[in-house]
């Protein structure tokens, strides 16, 4: 009885290394010869929980007004300039009076903010609803801002844009502006799952500041449609047909996401055949 506790105190300890080894992490092969404490070691490190990765630190206020700043696509704003200031010279090459430099800067201000709250609100929704999940570089997918941080620059820009519009002269033309942004924001929640619906949008919005900066020095939105309605038709003609090529060289992004656009539905080479209809119609004009 002495010599059978004594054997099994001796394989106790080659036992209990067999299940340590059993328990072991993967990259120990099966039956790798080890000491037994080798194995507790392993087996005790193993059983201790890791520390939770530490949370980055929140963005700074300097970090946060760079990343808001690249959000709302300043290099688009250039562009909504010079389309009022075509618009403003189609009026007046059909005898529009000078216009009056102060309410034209107001308009042209209030365009360039209709421009860049829409590149805000765009990425604010879309990271709202993940479509944003597989756009990495984006500033909120990559925590380089918060969404609390957006929504506060988005309530004062649109603040001040309120405020602005109440300086405009003429009702057309106020309407006319606050449709324009109203659209820009309601746009990623409820026009862009559209397909199509949402590329013409985006031409008529951007085509809208032509027939704006004809509406100040015409004296209203009408007489400044009236001079400028073949640029404003070919300039929307033409962002139609950008936009839709635009979505092709998305459509594999698209589809991952889930968003349904027009390259995704038909194929990106039917949308390309589809997209010169409006390239077409904006050549005959």
């Amino acid at each position: 009885e002495k010599r059978a506790r004594l054997s099994a105190m001796r394989a106790a300890p080659a036992l209990l290394a067999a299940l340590c080894a059993a328990s072991a992490a993967p990259s120990f092969a099966a039956g790798a010869r080890l000491h037994p404490r080798t194995f507790l070691a392993t087996a005790a490190l193993r059983a201790v929980p890791s520390r939770p990765a530490l949370e980055a630190p929140a963005p700074g206020p300097v970090e946060t007004a760079r990343e808001v700043w690249r959000m709302t696509r300043p290099q688009n704003v250039p562009f909504a300039i010079g389309l009022v200031a075509v618009g403003t010279r189609a009026a007046r090459l059909h005898g529009a009076p000078p216009p009056d430099l102060a309410q034209l800067a107001l308009v042209t201000a209030l365009v360039c903010v209709t421009t860049s709250t829409s590149a805000l609100a765009n990425d604010y929704y879309d990271f709202l609803g993940e479509a944003d999940a597989l756009k990495e570089t984006r500033a909120l997918v990559r925590g380089a801002v918060t969404p609390g941080a957006v929504k506060r620059v988005l309530k004062w820009s649109y603040g001040a844009f309120l405020a602005g519009l109440c300086l405009v002269r003429g009702p057309g033309l106020r309407l006319c502006i606050y449709a324009n942004t109203l659209a820009t924001l309601l746009y990623t929640r409820h026009f862009k799952p559209l397909p199509g619906v949402k590329n013409a949008l985006c031409a008529a919005v951007i085509a809208t500041a032509v027939a704006v900066g004809a509406a100040v020095p015409a004296g209203g939105v009408l007489p400044g449609l009236a001079a400028s309605w073949p640029v404003v038709v070919v300039v929307g003609l033409g962002m139609w047909h950008r936009e839709m090529v635009m979505d092709v060289g998305d459509a594999a992004g698209d589809k991952a996401a889930g968003v349904r656009t027009v390259a995704v539905l038909v194929g990106p080479r039917r949308a390309l055949a589809l997209s010169v209809a409006p390239l077409a119609v904006a050549a005959a004009v």
